[in-house]
């Protein structure tokens, strides 16, 4: 993939005529188009070293360009260790995405953007020198994201407490119409109230844990906060039946039949935060179904989705769901149904 980019970057800069090394170019789109998670930490240190041989095998890298900086990037701000399907802290859920954010978060996530960018480039000038400096920055200006969302929905009930107080003053009307508007406002408060409320509790729990786990609207805040999600999402998904489907992150033999079962109920709450009328899937899914929905939850509005996995989901009970919500949310390029077995 790294080198079909490559390819089509090469073929744009000779059309205007701009000059670049294949090594200057790979490293490029490295730093301005890949992003990575995986449970394993050995996946992310092979993809991490594959990268690094795709940039400078056999590549003639000058003088001029080895003595600027260290050769290799830094790639623990792009590939990270991490469930990308459950993301929660302390049983919070921490699925916030907004696209109305004020001007100064804008700014910061920006500045973040830039940041990483020297950080990924070993920039002396860079203002974070180490990844946990640069990490407590993206919890900030998440917790920030926080604030501000609780701020405009607690505006949001001050309009609608005004419009109660307004059709109570009121001398003249329908009064079972008037009673009947009061219970819809005040019915929208409580909502906006609950919703403050999860957000409050999300804002504590990254306060209290030093140590949190992957989180996508965190660890790349200047993708999320930016432009609401990835242009591209491409995966290889496990495929593990659903009656082994457990947490990746503890060793089988310690697994119990409790822990298979509530691992299965956040994955499906995972879901639910990105697509709430989704109410139930059918629990003899297999693993990857659960990517499906996950993935697509990346993807900004013009995003594109691309995943190699089983082809049962086309012809089994439980693809149904999946089926329908494709037909339905997504608008299908193409499906490639492989009739190869391998051996």
């Amino acid at each position: 993939m790294l080198n079909v980019l490559a390819e089509l970057y090469r073929l744009t800069y000779r059309h205007i005529k701009r000059e670049m090394t294949d090594f200057e170019l790979k490293k490029k789109i490295i730093g301005n188009s890949l992003y990575g998670v995986d449970i394993m930490p050995w996946a992310v240190h092979s993809a991490e070293l594959r990268l690094w041989l795709q940039l400078i095998i056999e590549e003639d890298i000058p003088y001029e360009i080895r003595k600027l900086y260290p050769l290799l990037p830094n790639l623990n701000m792009k590939l990270r260790v991490g469930d990308s399907l459950v993301q929660e802290l302390g049983g919070v859920n921490l699925h916030i995405r907004d696209s109305n954010l004020s001007s100064s978060i804008k700014r910061k996530l920006t500045n973040l953007k830039i940041e990483k960018e020297k950080y990924y480039n070993n920039d002396p000038t860079r203002k974070f020198k180490t990844e946990e400096a640069l990490r407590q920055e993206e919890s900030r200006i998440f917790i920030e994201i926080l604030d501000d969302k609780i701020f405009n929905l607690q505006k949001e009930i001050q309009k609608l407490q005004f419009k109660i107080d307004k059709e109570q003053l009121s001398m003249f009307g329908d009064n079972r119409k008037t009673e009947k508007q009061k219970t819809l406002f005040e019915e929208s408060i409580t909502k906006l109230k609950q919703e403050i409320e999860h957000l409050k509790t999300t804002k504590n729990t990254i306060n209290i844990y030093d140590k949190k786990p992957f989180i996508w609207d965190i660890d790349f805040a200047e993708i999320f906060g930016e432009k609401g999600g990835f242009d591209i999402v491409i995966g290889n998904p496990p495929y593990v039946r659903q009656e082994k489907i457990a947490p990746p992150n503890k060793l089988r033999a310690e697994i119990s039949i409790e822990d298979k079962r509530e691992y299965k109920e956040k994955l499906l709450k995972s879901i639910q935060a990105h697509f709430p009328f989704i109410k139930k899937l059918d629990k003899k899914s297999d693993y990857y179904i659960y990517f499906y929905f996950n993935g697509l939850s990346l993807l900004n509005e013009k995003g594109v989705f691309c995943f190699i996995t089983s082809n049962s989901w086309l012809d089994v009970g439980y693809g149904k769901d999946l089926q329908e919500f494709l037909l339905k949310y997504c608008h299908i390029k193409a499906i490639f149904d492989s009739q190869v077995r391998l051996l």
